[in-house]
């Protein structure tokens, strides 16, 4: 036989042909151990050659006096493989399957001629597939696919406004900030916006959060987030998902530093917009270096992050922390070193509020209402949510950037609050 791919073996008092496994290429040797696989760097001297050639025909590359394109794809392969990143280690157990479901094929074809009974090559192959694919299983679960949120450039923020004006809801709850550049028309507004009136802060505590991985802060020296726009380390970054305003405030923060996008790019850096759920993972899986959000302390998803990968939090400049203040009605913050067990100094950034605003048209009546009844009962207010545990009277009446509702204020002048 050709290349003695296949042997003569006497078994039971018969003379059977069995294949070489030797001169086989088994899945595990195609990508573990390519280089010293028994596949030659000519197509003229393999035994998957063409028949007519003296090989057994199975290769679907073979071609006449060239080089193996097989054996050069996976050297290249091999080569490029990188088994940090879970994408290259799927890739690879995606090949992995392939082959081995082509084994699984073969042996199952060869069993029929034995009278469709699996031999123990045959069962091999197949438990070999199972493995391939429970590993692939096992590895998907653990990596959380990206996708790009597809949103007009307006978003999110702006429907809120639209529904208000189309009288589709009188009430709502919107971060302070969006308020502000509404009203300013900033974008993603092209005009002015100034069909709602504030009638309450509910809460205040949702500090911007600059989470960076140790290993990448003490790389490169990070300790602030002006540390990123002098050392220009090449940061793979997440900022929340397009539309609403923590990636805006974000955006605005870097810019404020003298940071764009490209920038973070051109460091060989890169910068995706992430819901908060999907970016908690992404950097658990240690698939990014740094995630900003605007989010509460000691919030579940950080604490689910530190628990994968150590981290720490930057301190943001007070030049930074005045611009977007004044820019989006932010307020000044600070995280204290206790709010974490793996901090270990003050952080200074800032934070967002979150306000009650109504359409500007409902009655003076109804909005004195609304407002009597939390500043009556701000306890209850208090147990609504975790979200509200530090809501006060006096946290009420904090808004100064934005009108409050005439009905609102009339409750509050009442209470001495304004």
């Amino acid at each position: 036989m050709a290349d003695d791919l296949f042997k003569i073996k006497p078994i039971g008092g018969k003379n059977i042909i069995v294949e070489d496994k030797r001169k086989t290429i088994s899945p595990f040797n195609s990508a573990k151990h390519f280089k010293d696989a028994n596949i030659p760097a000519y197509c003229d001297q393999c035994i998957y050659r063409s028949v007519d050639s003296g090989g057994n025909g199975k290769c679907p590359k073979y071609e006449k006096g060239a080089v193996c394109a097989i054996r050069e794809d996976f050297v290249k392969f091999i080569n490029d493989l990188d088994t940090r990143n879970p994408e290259d280690v799927k890739s690879m157990l995606d090949m992995l399957a392939k082959l081995s479901f082509e084994n699984v094929l073969m042996a199952l074809a060869e069993s029929k001629f034995d009278g469709n009974i699996p031999d123990r090559n045959t069962k091999s192959e197949i438990n070999t597939l199972l493995n391939v694919v429970k590993a692939i299983n096992d590895l998907n679960s653990k990596i959380v696919m990206t996708e790009e949120t597809k949103m007009n450039k307006k978003g999110d923020i702006e429907s809120i406004f639209k529904q208000i004006k189309a009288q589709k809801c009188e009430l709502a709850i919107i971060h302070l900030g969006e308020g502000v550049i509404a009203s300013k028309g900033l974008a993603p507004f092209t005009s002015p916006v100034n069909n709602f009136r504030v009638l309450s802060v509910l809460y205040d505590w949702a500090p911007m959060q600059w989470l960076v991985t140790q290993e990448f802060a003490e790389k490169y020296g990070l300790r602030s987030l002006d540390d990123l726009a002098k050392k220009k380390p090449p940061v793979r970054l997440l900022l929340n998902r397009r539309g609403i305003l923590p990636s805006q405030l974000g955006e605005a923060a870097l810019k404020s530093l003298g940071v764009s996008i490209k920038d973070i790019e051109s460091w060989g850096g890169k910068v995706e917009f992430q819901a908060s759920k999907n970016a908690a993972k992404i950097m658990s899986n240690r698939r990014a270096d740094m995630l900003s959000n605007s989010i509460f302390v000691n919030h579940r998803s950080i604490r689910a992050i530190a628990k994968a990968v150590p981290i720490t939090l930057l301190n943001v400049p007070s030049s930074v922390i005045s611009d977007i203040s004044r820019e989006y009605g932010q307020k000044p913050w600070t995280i204290k070193a206790d709010a974490y067990p793996w901090l270990n100094r003050d952080i200074n950034t800032f934070s967002s509020r979150a306000v009650l605003i109504a359409d500007k048209d409902m009655s003076p009546k109804l909005a004195y209402q609304l407002t009597k009844a939390m500043l009556d009962h701000s306890d209850k207010m208090r147990g609504v949510h975790k979200a509200m545990k530090g809501f006060t009277t006096k946290l009420m009446a904090s808004v100064n950037e934005l009108p409050y509702h005439a009905g609102a204020m009339k409750a509050y002048k009442e209470k001495g609050l304004k």
